[in-house]
């Protein structure tokens, strides 16, 4: 004879109705609750395809999202060139910053010229307004020359 099989001895409660329909099936117990816990270790067919399936449906999409990222990727900026831009902008900046400073620099300049430009044209009205008299020289005193007393 082989080798008895290793068998463990377990004791369980059933519902007495369902003891009852495995005893009329012609089951023993030890039968039906070997067979019960086979049943429960089985995988069935449709579980393993619908299983399949669903693995083959993430791979799909996972292939998917690869495919998008890599196109993605494929448009996206070289890093080097990225950065290279992002300093030329920065140096753009600078140049726009200190142009509009000097802008508005001159804004002040000219706006105080214009200031002493209204100014000089006050004076210009006023001395247009005021009478021009001519200035003479005083006239040399009449002297007699020295030979002629009267």
């Amino acid at each position: 004879m082989g080798m008895p099989e290793e068998k463990k001895r377990i004791n369980a409660v059933i519902d007495l109705d369902l003891y009852v329909k495995i005893t009329e099936a012609g089951y023993g117990i030890s039968e039906a609750v070997t067979k019960g816990f086979e049943k429960l270790l089985e995988v069935p067919e449709n579980t393993q395809s619908t299983a399949q399936m669903t693995t083959d449906g993430l791979v799909m999409g996972l292939q998917a999202q690869v495919k998008t990222l890599e196109e993605k990727l494929s448009k996206a900026p070289d890093p080097v060139e990225l950065a290279e831009v992002r300093a030329h902008f920065e140096g753009l900046q600078r140049l726009t910053e200190e142009k509009d400073k000097r802008i508005n620099d001159l804004t002040r300049e000219v706006e105080g010229l214009q200031k002493q430009v209204e100014t000089l044209n006050v004076f210009a009205h006023y001395f247009k307004s005021v009478e021009v008299k001519q200035i003479e020289a005083p006239a040399a005193e009449k002297k007699k020359p020295w030979w002629k007393i009267w």
